[in-house]
Protein backbone atom coordinates (compact mmCIF):
# COMPACT_ATOMS: atom_id res chain seq x y z
CA UNK A 1 0.00 0.00 0.00
CA UNK A 2 1.39 3.39 -0.96
CA UNK A 3 2.41 5.59 2.01
CA UNK A 4 -0.03 8.37 1.11
CA UNK A 5 -2.99 5.95 1.33
CA UNK A 6 -3.91 5.94 4.99
CA UNK A 7 -7.26 6.10 6.73
CA UNK A 8 -5.96 8.92 8.93
CA UNK A 9 -5.21 11.09 5.87
CA UNK A 10 -8.54 10.26 4.26
CA UNK A 11 -10.37 11.07 7.49
CA UNK A 12 -8.72 14.48 7.60
CA UNK A 13 -9.82 15.16 4.02
CA UNK A 14 -13.39 14.05 4.71
CA UNK A 15 -13.43 16.06 7.94
CA UNK A 16 -12.85 19.27 6.00
CA UNK A 17 -15.96 18.50 3.93
CA UNK A 18 -18.13 17.46 6.87
CA UNK A 19 -17.73 13.71 6.47
CA UNK A 20 -17.09 12.31 9.93
CA UNK A 21 -18.00 8.63 10.28
CA UNK A 22 -19.66 7.54 13.50
CA UNK A 23 -17.98 5.13 15.88
CA UNK A 24 -19.49 2.01 14.35
CA UNK A 25 -18.83 3.10 10.78
CA UNK A 26 -15.24 3.81 11.72
CA UNK A 27 -14.95 0.26 13.11
CA UNK A 28 -16.25 -1.11 9.82
CA UNK A 29 -13.74 0.99 7.88
CA UNK A 30 -10.79 -0.10 9.98
CA UNK A 31 -11.87 -3.74 9.70
CA UNK A 32 -12.25 -3.46 5.91
CA UNK A 33 -8.78 -1.95 5.55
CA UNK A 34 -7.20 -4.76 7.54
CA UNK A 35 -9.24 -7.34 5.63
CA UNK A 36 -7.93 -5.85 2.40
CA UNK A 37 -4.36 -6.38 3.59
CA UNK A 38 -5.17 -10.02 4.26
CA UNK A 39 -6.61 -10.36 0.77
CA UNK A 40 -3.54 -8.78 -0.80
CA UNK A 41 -1.30 -11.25 1.02
CA UNK A 42 -2.92 -14.03 -1.07
CA UNK A 43 -3.54 -12.05 -4.27
CA UNK A 44 -1.64 -13.27 -7.32
CA UNK A 45 -0.15 -16.19 -5.38
CA UNK A 46 -2.38 -19.02 -6.60
CA UNK A 47 -4.43 -19.42 -3.40
CA UNK A 48 -6.13 -22.72 -2.71
CA UNK A 49 -9.65 -22.88 -4.16
CA UNK A 50 -12.61 -24.93 -2.91
CA UNK A 51 -16.00 -25.46 -4.53
CA UNK A 52 -19.07 -24.68 -2.46
CA UNK A 53 -22.38 -26.47 -2.77
CA UNK A 54 -23.77 -25.21 -6.05
CA UNK A 55 -20.34 -25.02 -7.65
CA UNK A 56 -19.26 -21.46 -6.88
CA UNK A 57 -15.61 -21.05 -5.84
CA UNK A 58 -14.24 -19.86 -2.51
CA UNK A 59 -10.54 -19.30 -1.89
CA UNK A 60 -8.46 -19.57 1.23
CA UNK A 61 -8.30 -15.76 1.11
CA UNK A 62 -12.12 -15.50 1.39
CA UNK A 63 -12.02 -17.79 4.41
CA UNK A 64 -9.10 -16.00 6.08
CA UNK A 65 -10.81 -12.62 5.70
CA UNK A 66 -14.09 -14.05 6.97
CA UNK A 67 -12.38 -15.46 10.07
CA UNK A 68 -10.74 -12.11 10.78
CA UNK A 69 -13.91 -10.06 10.26
CA UNK A 70 -16.07 -12.39 12.31
CA UNK A 71 -13.65 -12.18 15.23
CA UNK A 72 -13.03 -8.43 15.19
CA UNK A 73 -16.57 -7.29 14.41
CA UNK A 74 -18.43 -9.72 16.63
CA UNK A 75 -16.11 -8.83 19.49
CA UNK A 76 -16.73 -5.12 18.83
CA UNK A 77 -20.49 -5.44 18.24
CA UNK A 78 -21.58 -8.50 20.24
CA UNK A 79 -25.27 -7.61 20.28
CA UNK A 80 -25.64 -7.56 16.49
CA UNK A 81 -26.57 -10.40 14.18
CA UNK A 82 -24.14 -11.85 11.68
CA UNK A 83 -24.64 -12.77 8.03
CA UNK A 84 -21.71 -13.60 5.78
CA UNK A 85 -21.41 -15.41 2.47
CA UNK A 86 -18.76 -17.63 4.04
CA UNK A 87 -20.49 -18.44 7.35
CA UNK A 88 -23.34 -20.95 7.57
CA UNK A 89 -26.60 -19.06 8.12
CA UNK A 90 -28.34 -20.08 11.36
CA UNK A 91 -31.31 -17.65 11.21
CA UNK A 92 -30.62 -16.30 14.70
CA UNK A 93 -30.07 -13.03 12.81
CA UNK A 94 -33.82 -12.88 12.08
CA UNK A 95 -34.46 -12.18 15.76
CA UNK A 96 -32.06 -9.23 15.81
CA UNK A 97 -32.87 -5.68 14.77
CA UNK A 98 -29.32 -4.86 13.65
CA UNK A 99 -27.20 -7.21 11.57
CA UNK A 100 -23.71 -7.13 10.07
CA UNK A 101 -23.82 -8.30 6.44
CA UNK A 102 -20.46 -9.34 5.03
CA UNK A 103 -18.92 -10.46 1.78
CA UNK A 104 -15.24 -11.12 2.56
CA UNK A 105 -14.35 -10.91 -1.14
CA UNK A 106 -17.03 -9.71 -3.51
CA UNK A 107 -15.71 -10.81 -6.87
CA UNK A 108 -13.96 -14.04 -5.94
CA UNK A 109 -13.54 -14.98 -9.59
CA UNK A 110 -11.97 -11.58 -10.29
CA UNK A 111 -9.62 -12.22 -7.37
CA UNK A 112 -8.69 -15.63 -8.76
CA UNK A 113 -8.05 -14.17 -12.22
CA UNK A 114 -5.77 -11.42 -10.91
CA UNK A 115 -8.23 -8.64 -11.76
CA UNK A 116 -8.35 -5.46 -9.72
CA UNK A 117 -12.06 -4.88 -8.99
CA UNK A 118 -12.60 -7.37 -6.14
CA UNK A 119 -13.51 -5.75 -2.85
CA UNK A 120 -14.30 -6.30 0.81
CA UNK A 121 -17.95 -5.46 1.48
CA UNK A 122 -19.30 -4.73 4.97
CA UNK A 123 -22.83 -3.49 5.61
CA UNK A 124 -24.65 -2.67 8.84
CA UNK A 125 -28.41 -3.10 8.55
CA UNK A 126 -31.06 -1.94 11.03
CA UNK A 127 -34.74 -2.64 10.55
CA UNK A 128 -34.15 -4.12 7.13
CA UNK A 129 -32.22 -1.18 5.63
CA UNK A 130 -28.49 -0.35 5.62
CA UNK A 131 -27.31 2.39 7.97
CA UNK A 132 -23.59 2.04 7.23
CA UNK A 133 -21.68 0.48 4.37
CA UNK A 134 -18.03 0.10 3.42
CA UNK A 135 -16.39 -1.18 0.25
CA UNK A 136 -12.63 -1.44 0.18
CA UNK A 137 -10.99 -2.16 -3.18
CA UNK A 138 -7.40 -2.96 -2.17
CA UNK A 139 -5.72 -3.21 -5.57
CA UNK A 140 -7.27 0.07 -6.73
CA UNK A 141 -6.77 1.63 -3.29
CA UNK A 142 -10.35 2.88 -3.19
CA UNK A 143 -12.06 3.19 0.18
CA UNK A 144 -15.76 3.86 -0.36
CA UNK A 145 -18.08 4.30 2.60
CA UNK A 146 -21.48 5.70 3.50
CA UNK A 147 -23.43 6.35 6.65
CA UNK A 148 -27.13 7.08 6.81
CA UNK A 149 -27.73 10.85 6.47
CA UNK A 150 -23.97 11.56 6.35
CA UNK A 151 -23.36 11.07 2.64
CA UNK A 152 -21.11 8.74 0.69
CA UNK A 153 -17.37 9.16 0.34
CA UNK A 154 -14.47 7.79 -1.66
CA UNK A 155 -10.93 8.47 -0.47
CA UNK A 156 -12.00 11.58 1.40
CA UNK A 157 -14.15 13.06 -1.38
CA UNK A 158 -17.92 13.29 -1.21
CA UNK A 159 -19.83 11.38 -3.87
CA UNK A 160 -22.78 12.85 -5.74
CA UNK A 161 -24.44 11.13 -8.68
CA UNK A 162 -24.79 13.23 -11.81
CA UNK A 163 -28.38 13.80 -12.89
CA UNK A 164 -29.53 12.22 -16.16
CA UNK A 165 -33.03 11.99 -17.59
CA UNK A 166 -32.50 10.33 -20.97
CA UNK A 167 -30.88 6.92 -21.34
CA UNK A 168 -29.44 7.65 -24.75
CA UNK A 169 -25.67 7.56 -24.92
CA UNK A 170 -25.15 6.68 -21.26
CA UNK A 171 -22.82 3.92 -20.07
CA UNK A 172 -24.05 1.06 -17.91
CA UNK A 173 -22.27 -1.49 -15.73
CA UNK A 174 -23.94 -4.87 -16.15
CA UNK A 175 -22.91 -8.52 -15.75
CA UNK A 176 -21.43 -10.37 -18.69
CA UNK A 177 -24.52 -12.57 -19.09
CA UNK A 178 -26.75 -9.55 -19.64
CA UNK A 179 -24.28 -8.02 -22.07
CA UNK A 180 -24.85 -10.98 -24.38
CA UNK A 181 -28.58 -10.17 -24.46
CA UNK A 182 -28.01 -6.72 -25.94
CA UNK A 183 -30.33 -5.32 -23.28
CA UNK A 184 -28.49 -2.04 -22.72
CA UNK A 185 -28.09 -1.36 -26.44
CA UNK A 186 -31.85 -1.84 -26.84
CA UNK A 187 -32.26 0.92 -24.24
CA UNK A 188 -30.14 3.23 -26.41
CA UNK A 189 -27.20 3.10 -23.99
CA UNK A 190 -23.82 1.34 -24.05
CA UNK A 191 -22.26 -1.36 -21.86
CA UNK A 192 -18.98 -0.85 -20.06
CA UNK A 193 -16.43 -3.67 -20.05
CA UNK A 194 -17.43 -6.47 -17.64
CA UNK A 195 -16.75 -5.88 -13.93
CA UNK A 196 -16.77 -9.11 -11.93
CA UNK A 197 -17.97 -7.69 -8.63
CA UNK A 198 -21.62 -6.81 -8.18
CA UNK A 199 -20.89 -4.57 -5.20
CA UNK A 200 -18.37 -2.58 -7.21
CA UNK A 201 -20.66 -2.39 -10.26
CA UNK A 202 -23.26 -0.71 -8.06
CA UNK A 203 -20.66 1.59 -6.52
CA UNK A 204 -19.65 2.70 -10.02
CA UNK A 205 -22.96 4.57 -10.15
CA UNK A 206 -21.98 6.56 -7.05
CA UNK A 207 -18.50 7.10 -8.49
CA UNK A 208 -20.01 8.39 -11.77
CA UNK A 209 -18.01 5.87 -13.76
CA UNK A 210 -21.35 4.35 -14.81
CA UNK A 211 -24.67 6.15 -15.20
CA UNK A 212 -26.54 3.08 -14.07
CA UNK A 213 -26.30 -0.60 -13.30
CA UNK A 214 -28.76 -3.40 -13.98
CA UNK A 215 -28.42 -6.82 -12.41
CA UNK A 216 -30.31 -10.03 -12.98
CA UNK A 217 -32.11 -11.97 -10.28
CA UNK A 218 -30.51 -13.86 -7.38
CA UNK A 219 -28.20 -11.22 -5.91
CA UNK A 220 -27.82 -11.98 -2.20
CA UNK A 221 -27.85 -9.61 0.77
CA UNK A 222 -24.07 -9.72 1.13
CA UNK A 223 -23.55 -8.71 -2.51
CA UNK A 224 -25.49 -5.48 -2.29
CA UNK A 225 -26.16 -4.21 1.27
CA UNK A 226 -23.12 -1.92 1.58
CA UNK A 227 -23.29 -0.69 -2.03
CA UNK A 228 -27.02 0.02 -1.67
CA UNK A 229 -26.39 2.67 0.97
CA UNK A 230 -23.45 4.10 -0.98
CA UNK A 231 -25.76 4.61 -3.97
CA UNK A 232 -28.55 6.05 -1.80
CA UNK A 233 -26.31 8.49 0.05
CA UNK A 234 -24.87 9.65 -3.29
CA UNK A 235 -28.33 10.66 -4.47
CA UNK A 236 -29.48 7.48 -6.17
CA UNK A 237 -31.60 4.42 -5.58
CA UNK A 238 -31.31 0.67 -5.82
CA UNK A 239 -34.77 -0.64 -6.72
CA UNK A 240 -36.51 -3.70 -8.11
CA UNK A 241 -38.81 -3.70 -11.14
CA UNK A 242 -41.75 -2.77 -8.89
CA UNK A 243 -39.91 0.40 -7.86
CA UNK A 244 -39.32 -0.88 -4.33
CA UNK A 245 -36.14 -0.42 -2.33
CA UNK A 246 -34.42 -3.58 -1.11
CA UNK A 247 -35.25 -5.03 2.31
CA UNK A 248 -32.52 -7.02 4.05
CA UNK A 249 -32.23 -9.70 6.73
CA UNK A 250 -35.20 -11.74 5.52
CA UNK A 251 -35.41 -15.55 5.55
CA UNK A 252 -34.76 -15.59 1.79
CA UNK A 253 -31.52 -13.74 1.04
CA UNK A 254 -32.04 -13.66 -2.73
CA UNK A 255 -33.37 -10.67 -4.63
CA UNK A 256 -35.06 -10.14 -8.00
CA UNK A 257 -33.60 -8.06 -10.82
CA UNK A 258 -32.33 -4.69 -9.59
CA UNK A 259 -31.64 -1.24 -11.03
CA UNK A 260 -29.16 1.28 -9.59
CA UNK A 261 -29.03 4.86 -10.84
CA UNK A 262 -29.83 8.43 -9.85
CA UNK A 263 -33.41 8.89 -8.64
CA UNK A 264 -34.96 10.09 -11.91
CA UNK A 265 -32.92 7.80 -14.12
CA UNK A 266 -33.68 4.70 -12.04
CA UNK A 267 -37.40 5.26 -12.50
CA UNK A 268 -36.92 5.96 -16.20
CA UNK A 269 -34.97 2.71 -16.67
CA UNK A 270 -37.64 0.77 -14.80
CA UNK A 271 -40.44 2.22 -16.92
CA UNK A 272 -38.65 1.51 -20.19
CA UNK A 273 -37.83 -2.06 -19.17
CA UNK A 274 -41.46 -2.76 -18.31
CA UNK A 275 -43.07 -0.82 -21.18
CA UNK A 276 -40.92 -2.46 -23.85
CA UNK A 277 -40.94 -5.96 -22.31
CA UNK A 278 -37.13 -5.84 -22.10
CA UNK A 279 -37.53 -6.95 -18.49
CA UNK A 280 -37.88 -10.50 -19.84
CA UNK A 281 -34.09 -10.57 -20.19
CA UNK A 282 -33.79 -10.23 -16.40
Amino acid sequence: MHPQFSWENLLLQANKLGGIPGRETNLLIEAALEAGKIGLSYFGKDPQVFLKEGGSPVTEADLAINTYLEKILRDSMPDYGWLSEETEDNHIRLEQQTVLIIDPIDGTRAFMEGRDEWCVSIGLVTGGRPVAGVLYVPVRQELIWAEKDKGAWCNGKRLEIRKHKSLRGLSFAIPRGLQKSGLVEKLGATSLPPVRSLAYRLAMVALNTAAGSISGKNAHDWDIAAADLIVEESGGRLINLQGEMVQYNKPDLRHPALIAAGDLLAENIRSVLLDTNLARHL
